[in-house]
């Protein structure tokens, strides 16, 4: 059967590709999902942060998943990564701020500032999460996405990420962020602490950065999608 697989990052692409169901008569593309625009508005860090009661003067990386103990997700492993850390981020003034439901997983053993929101739905609050934060953390070990990467690069957030899907496509080594090997948690720790504790350039300007964000646009999406209705 000709069959026209359409991938939503080059992550997935490859997993498709690798299938055994997949014939030579399939054809494939990649479509980025777009982000709504009231999830990546432009706020100020400090109105975000009032919003949410959060403090001004702390450095915050920002983590939140569906469900804390799926153990997909890295909770663990992201806990791990912190604890190795914990004096370095400690003289860095730094909150962790989560959100999901955490299911009795805790990060109160750590001897940094911790705030969970629970679960968050709607979109205000959610584009005020990234906006309030200075990096972005996905622990993920096996995803497809996530979901909350992609936003997150949307809101010009800095993501440190395993090394699998969308964050392969949206971060760029020591420009928005830091790829790292998949269960490598010591060099994950080390790659948190260089983007929350050092001042690393500027990067909205940056040419490839703001070409992946024009990928990630609800009208970008819908016009891939026509072009391939239209063949």
């Amino acid at each position: 059967i000709p069959i026209q697989w359409i991938a939503a990052n080059n992550y997935i692409g490859k997993k498709i590709k690798s299938s055994s169901v997949v014939s030579d008569c399939h054809n494939f593309s990649t479509t980025y999902l777009g982000v709504k625009k009231d999830r990546c508005k432009y706020i100020t860090k400090n109105k975000a942060r009032e919003f949410l009661g959060l403090p001004i003067n702390k450095k915050i990386i920002l983590f939140g998943c569906h469900n804390f103990s799926d153990e997909r997700k890295g909770a663990k492993f992201l806990q791990t990564a912190l604890m190795n850390n914990m004096e370095r981020l400690s003289c860095s003034n730094v909150l962790l701020l989560t959100f999901g439901e955490a299911n009795n997983f805790s990060f109160s053993n750590l001897d940094i500032d911790w705030v969970h929101l629970g679960s968050v739905y709607d979109d205000f609050s959610m584009n005020a999460l990234y906006r309030a934060s200075d990096l972005f953390v996905s622990p993920s070990v096996d995803d497809l996405g996530p979901a909350t990467v992609v936003e997150a690069f949307m809101n010009n957030l800095r993501v440190v990420a395993f090394d699998l899907g969308v964050a392969q496509d949206l971060v760029l080594n020591n420009i928005n962020g830091n790829i790292v090997e998949r269960f490598d948690v010591d060099k994950f720790g080390d790659m948190i602490y260089k983007n929350i504790s050092s001042l690393l350039p500027d990067f909205k300007e940056n040419k490839d950065i703001i070409n992946l964000q024009k990928k990630q646009t609800i009208e970008n999406e819908a016009a891939t999608f026509k072009i391939l209705f239209d063949k």
